[in-house]
């Protein structure tokens, strides 16, 4: 088993861009998923994005609410600076909300994994997304990072 990195190493490591694996209990599934860190709530919370391969039911999704096509996000498996290794896409419509302190109790748990950090022109789709979107509120739009802050 790795070594577990400390609490200070582990809040350095949740930032923008970065890759967490666990699973998520509101996507009723026991599967872990992947998400991104977008950045935070004025709360403080951190601004999480679910990957998902699932591309027709994201993009029925988004057709039937007509969510602007911006929102959702493709990754390709192909990007060497990718490390997903499937067809992988972020719906910028939603996201999840969490504490620190939630995501390291998953971590000292060993429910949560880090994988590295998401390449600037994918995480920079994914800001053009939640900016384009009617769902994100505004309070968080402005919190967002800017692609030059990160």
């Amino acid at each position: 088993m790795a070594a577990l990195l400390s609490p200070d190493q582990f809040k350095a490591s949740i930032k923008s861009r970065a890759i967490l694996y666990f699973p998520e209990p509101e996507l009723r599934t026991l599967e872990p998923h992947y998400f991104i860190c977008v950045g935070n709530t004025v709360d403080g919370e951190l601004v999480l994005s679910c990957c998902t391969s699932q591309f027709d039911t994201v993009k029925a999704l988004i057709e039937r609410n007509r969510y602007p096509e911006t929102t959702l996000v493709y990754m390709p498996e192909t990007d060497p600076d990718n490390p997903f290794r499937k067809k992988t896409y972020v719906n910028c419509n939603e996201y999840f909300p969490y504490l620190l302190s939630e995501l390291w109790n998953l971590y000292v748990r060993g429910t949560l994994t880090l994988h590295g950090e998401l390449p600037l022109h994918s995480f920079e789709q994914i800001l053009i997304g939640f900016v384009d979107s009617n769902q994100i509120e505004d309070e968080l739009k402005s919190n967002l990072p800017t692609i030059d802050d990160v």
